[in-house]
């Protein structure tokens, strides 16, 4: 038997089988191509540790892509401890292996871990290729969503438009990667409250998508509901409500029933049931959403903080103080211990508390506990301001808002 042979036929079969695998994610033939992955490994004894890494790799981001991510965690983690007592330099597995892995860690809520990992592909990749190679731009990105995530704004910003700049100069302008690029970069203004801006990239990139995907197709869905959120932060409810049910219904049959998407997407959806004043359905969907990052997370994500902060909402609108205040008190104490800049948002609800509970003071004649409590609302505002002057432009509509908020909160101080 010619042993070299054989290696380089079966190694040749290791990368057709990775670009196949590529393939099968980015038109999201998933399902079908996992078993021919899991099929293909379980005759690794005939292959060549360069083989079974490139599959066990693709296999890895499989199970990512499929919303499955403590195997893809395992997967990947085993991948990488094989390569590297192993004589074989593969670089480019590596690198794949790692942003897979940065990635996973990201979505598991371990940020730390997941921007070491993907800085370590970034390095790699660049040391072996080039800065301006087309997988630098995959990486780029990830890097980008991690310090979104963390509230760095400024700096996912910049690494998402290198990435967005990276694909327009290797790929052709309606290609599926740049509809990508452009749709995370619009997360990031949706943030920073440049809703207008952020909706415009987002109906590129869903222009782009239609012409590769059905209307059920996931792409679809992940675009459409964040421009579900800026319609909702634009006051249009119904297009809102409509984009994020559509939305959840695709995601609910693409991925499993505690999905982190699905839960984010809940949580948006109760914000519009809020807005239409539904309270009972916008607590229900919030509460289904805290649920499920509690199930991905534990109790001190920062998702969960924004539930209880939505929560907090409706029991306000509801005349609750007492819930609202107890779900307020738990989301700062998670948004204060990690030092996200979207605590803001937290802040500006316990403004709001004592304001209600300023004017229940009034009806009961409690003139005194009224002012203490405007005053309390002031503190609260003051904080939430100084954490946007912080993180946000002075073009910031959050900025303009809280500035007129505060003025009128003096003014009543003062009379």
């Amino acid at each position: 038997m010619n042993i070299k042979r054989e290696d380089e036929i079966l190694g040749k079969i290791g990368i057709a089988l990775e670009n196949y695998l590529a393939k099968a994610i980015d038109e999201d033939e998933l399902l079908k191509m996992k078993s021919h992955c899991e099929v293909f490994l379980t005759h690794s004894e005939l292959l060549p540790i360069s083989s079974q890494a490139a599959a066990r790799c693709a296999l890895g981001a499989l199970y990512f892509y499929l919303g499955n991510y403590a195997k893809a965690k395992t997967f990947l983690e085993q991948n990488l401890a094989i390569l590297n007592k192993s004589a074989v330099e593969n670089f480019s597995v590596i690198a794949r292996t790692l942003g897979y892995l940065g990635t996973t860690y990201r979505i598991l809520g371990n940020y730390e871990k997941a921007r070491l990992s993907l800085e370590e592909s970034l390095s790699i990749y660049q040391e072996h290729l080039s800065e301006n190679h087309i997988k630098v731009a995959w990486i780029l990105a990830q890097i980008g969503i991690v310090y979104r995530d963390l509230g760095n704004y400024g700096k996912a910003k910049d690494l998402i438009e290198q990435s967005l700049e990276l694909y327009k100069q290797h790929l052709p302008a309606e290609h599926t990667k740049i509809s990508w690029a452009l749709a995370t970069l619009a997360t990031v203004h949706i943030e920073l409250g440049d809703y207008l801006k952020a909706k415009d990239m987002l109906e590129k990139s869903l222009t782009s998508y239609r012409n590769y995907c059905s209307d059920n197709h996931i792409r679809i869905a992940w675009v459409s509901a964040h421009l579900g959120i800026i319609y909702h932060e634009l006051g249009d409810q119904i297009k809102a409500k409509d984009l994020l049910e559509k939305s959840l219904t695709v995601y609910k049959e693409y991925f499993f029933d505690k999905h982190i998407e699905l839960a984010r997407a809940l949580r948006h959806l109760g914000g519009v049931y809020k807005a239409l004043k539904e309270y009972e359905k916008a607590k229900s969907v919030i509460e289904r959403s805290i649920e499920i990052c509690k199930k991905n997370y534990g109790s001190e994500h920062f998702d969960i903080a924004w539930g209880l902060t939505n929560l907090a909402e409706v029991n306000l609108l509801e005349g609750d103080v007492v819930l609202a205040e107890e779900h307020l008190k738990n989301a700062s104490l998670i948004l204060q211990s990690k030092s996200h800049p979207e605590y803001y948002t937290t802040l500006e609800r316990l403004s709001d508390l004592h304001v209600k509970k300023a004017q229940n003071d009034k009806t009961e004649g409690k003139n005194q506990n009224s002012q203490n409590n405007i005053k309390e609302a002031i503190n609260f505002l003051r904080q939430s301001l100084q954490i946007l002057k912080t993180h946000y432009s002075k073009e910031s509509r959050h900025l303009v808002r809280f500035q007129s908020k505060l003025e009128k909160l003096e003014h009543e101080i003062q009379r």
